[in-house]
C-alpha cells in the first residue's frame, strides 16, 4: 500500500481539496506552510492507524532464529529492520521445545543456546513516498484511509466526523478480519 495513495484518499474523504491540488499530492501548485503541516499530519495519522491495526486488530507475526548468549536475547537483534517488538508469543530451542522466558527493557532472559523467537510486532513508521508492506493484501488503502480520516478528525477536534470515520474503519477491518465461508444450499427438488 502506498502511503501517498492513502493520504490522497483520506484527503478526498475529508474534502481537503486544497491539499489535493498541491504538488506533494500530485497537483499543480506549491503548498503553503499550513498545507504542508496538514499533509505531514495525515502521514502521522497513517502511522498511528498502522499501529492501531497491528496492536488491536491484525497481529503481525515474525519468527527470528538467534543465539541466546549468557541467557540473554538482545531485543535489537529481533528488531534490526526498524520494526518494534509488541509481544513475545513463544521461544523455542533447536529441538522445538518451548522455553521459559522473562521480558526486560533491552533483552529477553531465557536459556542459553540457539533459540527461535516468535513475536508480534508493530511496523516501522513510514514517510509520504514509502509503502506499507506488512499487512495482508486484503487490507486495502481504502481501509487504512478510513482510519487516517478518523485520527485526523480527532486531532482537528471534529468529533462527529471522527466517530463516523472510526465506525467505517472498524467495520471494514471486521469484514476483512472474519473469514468468509461458502454457504452450501441444498438442491431444490421438484416434488
Amino acid at each position: 500500500m502506498k502511503v501517498l495513495e492513502i493520504v490522497r484518499l483520506a484527503a478526498t474523504y475529508l474534502q481537503l481539496n486544497n491539499l489535493l491540488e498541491t504538488t506533494m499530492l500530485g497537483g499543480s501548485r506549491a503548498p503553503n506552510k499550513n498545507e504542508v503541516a496538514d499533509i505531514y499530519l495525515l502521514v502521522l495519522c497513517c502511522n498511528l492507524t498502522s499501529n492501531i491495526m497491528a496492536t488491536d486488530y491484525i497481529k503481525l507475526f515474525k519468527s527470528v532464529a538467534t543465539r541466546s548468549v549468557n541467557g540473554k536475547v538482545n531485543i535489537e537483534q529481533l528488531t534490526a529492520d526498524g520494526i518494534r517488538l509488541h509481544t513475545v508469543v513463544r521461544i523455542t530451542n533447536r529441538n522445538g521445545n518451548r522455553l521459559v522466558y522473562k521480558m526486560f527493557n533491552d533483552y529477553i532472559k531465557t536459556a542459553s543456546g540457539d533459540v527461535e523467537v516468535l513475536f508480534t510486532y508493530i511496523p516501522k513508521d513510514v514517510e509520504l513516498q514509502e509503502e506499507i508492506t506488512d499487512y495482508p493484501q486484503r487490507i486495502t488503502e481504502r481501509i487504512v484511509a478510513y482510519g487516517v480520516a478518523s485520527e485526523f478528525s480527532y486531532i482537528k477536534a471534529m468529533y462527529d466526523d471522527a466517530t463516523i470515520w472510526d465506525i467505517r474503519f472498524k467495520n471494514a477491518l471486521l469484514s476483512v478480519a472474519t473469514e468468509k465461508t461458502g454457504i452450501n444450499m441444498p438442491a431444490r427438488g421438484w416434488w
